[in-house]
């Protein structure tokens, strides 16, 4: 009985033993997981960081490009800028609508759109629709007029130049 309580106790050692070892190896893995997490957590702080600097130079280049373009755009002094456009001379109608292709085919197509039969009778609208197609028709005749005032032999620009 005695040297079956002592084997029941070298027993129980080794297996105290075996846990201990156990222990010891859980216990350096879990270390080493911690250092490792801590070393990505100061790693992941520092990316942080970085990236906030980063960020606060950006708004800054920002801000001072929005101030030098506020500072560009205000003009001191006076210089005024001004375009003063003639109005068209029935030549540059003539160049732009009759010489030119594009120019005719555009033409064609508004005198198709726009130069219908202007009447229209009472029961499709009558009065109303007749002058809206008269108003319709009308920038097209003006063109047309233009052109037709330019190809006139007798025609002179100084005439319109007033």
């Amino acid at each position: 009985m005695i040297y079956l309580g002592f084997i029941f106790s070298i027993v129980i050692l080794i297996y105290a033993i075996y846990q201990n070892f156990k222990h010891d190896e859980w216990r350096n893995k879990y270390w080493d997981e911690v250092r490792v997490h801590l070393d990505t957590q100061s790693q992941l702080d520092a990316a942080h960081e970085e990236i906030n600097d980063l960020t606060n130079k950006l708004d800054l280049f920002e801000e001072t490009i929005r101030k030098n373009e506020k500072e560009e755009s205000q003009e001191v002094g006076v210089y005024v800028s001004q375009r003063k456009l003639r109005p068209a001379t029935p030549d540059l109608y003539r160049v732009v609508f009759d010489m030119d292709v594009n120019g005719q085919r555009i033409l064609e197509d508004l005198t198709k759109r726009f130069n219908r039969n202007a009447y229209v009778s009472d029961a499709h609208g009558g009065e109303r629709e007749t002058c809206r197609r008269l108003g319709q028709s009308e920038p097209v005749n003006f063109i047309l007029q233009q052109i037709n005032l330019a190809n006139d032999p007798d025609y002179s620009e100084a005439e319109n130049d007033e």
